[in-house]
């Protein structure tokens, strides 16, 4: 099954005169309890198989440091988080990276486009298989030098 994008994404929305580190924190609590509005836990998703979540945007130049996953509750069911972009879909994290069986923190996780952007590069989650219970964090950080 191909894995279906949204067809609108949020702009980059940063601080174009600093130079900072930045990162993206894609929160993800599947099968959470929802409240009783029907939301979810402020600052989480839930994914959907193949269903693509736009998570971020990288500005064009950053440069994208490795990432970090904290797998706080595992998924039953054995597959991965991707997170990149429609033409490369392990531009940030690679599935091989991010296993979600796994209980624990794991670092330096590069993915095909770490260092620096020659392009703005729009951000998406994708599960690659059935929506279970589980949560798991994923930070990517990235620096933007702006002179």
């Amino acid at each position: 099954m191909a894995v279906v994008y949204p067809k609108v994404v949020k702009p980059w929305r940063g601080y174009p005169s600093a130079n900072v580190i930045m990162a993206i924190r894609l929160r993800v609590l599947q099968n959470p309890v929802i409240d009783p509005v029907g939301m979810l836990p402020l600052g989480t998703i839930a994914l959907t198989k193949d269903k693509a979540v736009h998570v971020g945007t990288i500005p064009k130049g950053a440069f994208i440091l490795p990432s970090f996953r904290h797998v706080k509750t595992v998924f039953p069911a054995a597959g991965t988080i991707k997170i990149g972009t429609k033409t490369d879909a392990e531009a940030i994290l690679k599935g091989a990276d991010s296993a979600i069986t796994t209980l624990g923190v794991s670092s330096g996780l590069v993915g095909n486009q770490t260092g620096i952007t020659t392009a703005e590069l729009q951000l998406f989650a994708v599960l690659d298989t059935v929506e279970a219970s589980g949560e798991i964090d994923i930070v990517t950080p990235f620096y933007i030098q702006k002179d």
